[in-house]
């Protein structure tokens, strides 16, 4: 048998090895993504007519459109740095203590169904809840920081909570990969763990706290479920973010100013993305 035939049978047993895959993604990622993209650039229900960019435009000068890409950059813009800052700064501090003491408390917020945590934070922070028990024995108002104008920063704290956990483990995965002798090259010159942090621990793990980056701002974008649990379909405008406005145009049928709005979402997620590759090719090199 030639090496020739032999190359094609291999190609041929390979093809269909990966068959299942390809057809799983391509029925559940490819044909979705290209009706996504047909109906953006379309118009009409039953007969459709191409109209080009005029969804997006018509998108991007709509007003309910503007408040929730407003409210949604103003949330990541937030709730991002907070995230990666706090898991740098509590995975630096859990280093010298020893991980399985606390890395099931550290991940209980992800094994908690997301019911629990929204009825939990209710219970501690919205109407009746401890926090104003507890304000109301020091003679001071109660505060409802589920509806009001406190509904911003409580809607952050449900991010953090639900999405520390996740991104402390992979700092400490990270920090704790961290070769000793760099520490023992460092200590033959300064003993400042301030300075070993900055010039050692964080250039060296960079690459982790961009990827724990893009990953916060995904997160960021998949909030909706503890938003429906809080609000519903209509949540405050304060928070009124652009998976809200994609859940209502679907509800409403209106597939048109939904696939536009998820292209929309698509093409800021491949820029962070792209980055992020771009970085990490960059560091390899």
């Amino acid at each position: 048998m030639s090496n020739k035939l032999v190359n094609k049978q291999k190609h041929i047993h390979a093809l269909l090895f990966l068959l299942p895959s390809l057809l799983g993604v391509s029925i559940f990622f490819i044909f979705p993504f290209t009706g996504t993209l047909y109906y953006s650039v379309t118009t009409g229900i039953s007969d459709l007519h191409f109209v080009g960019l005029e969804n997006f435009t018509d998108l991007l000068v709509n007003p309910v459109f503007q408040l929730a890409i407003k409210n949604t950059f103003s949330f990541l813009a937030l709730g991002v740095p907070l995230l990666v800052g706090f898991a740098l700064m509590i995975g630096i501090l859990l280093d010298k203590i020893p991980k399985l003491s606390y890395r099931l408390a550290i991940l209980s917020p992800l094994i908690l169904p997301s019911a629990t945590l929204v009825l939990g934070m209710d219970i501690l922070l919205g109407n009746q809840s401890l926090l104003n028990v507890l304000l109301e024995k020091w003679n001071m108002s109660p505060v409802n920081m589920v509806d009001s104008q406190y509904t911003f920063a409580f809607v952050v704290g449900v991010y953090l909570v639900k999405n520390l956990g996740y991104m402390l483990i992979l700092i400490t995965s990270a920090i704790g990969s961290v070769s000793k002798e760099y520490r023992e090259a460092f200590a033959l010159d300064s003993i400042s763990e301030i300075k070993y942090t900055t010039f050692v621990l964080l250039p060296t793990i960079k690459p982790m706290i961009f990827f724990v980056t893009i990953l916060s701002v995904m997160n960021g974008l998949k909030i909706s479920k503890e938003m429906q649990l809080m609000f519903g379909n209509y949540p405050p405008n304060s928070v009124y973010m652009i998976q809200n406005f994609m859940n209502n145009n679907f509800f409403k049928l209106n597939y048109q100013r939904l696939s536009t709005a998820a292209i929309l979402v698509i093409i800021v997620i491949t820029i962070f993305i792209s980055f992020y590759l771009r970085h990490t090719a960059k560091e390899e090199r």
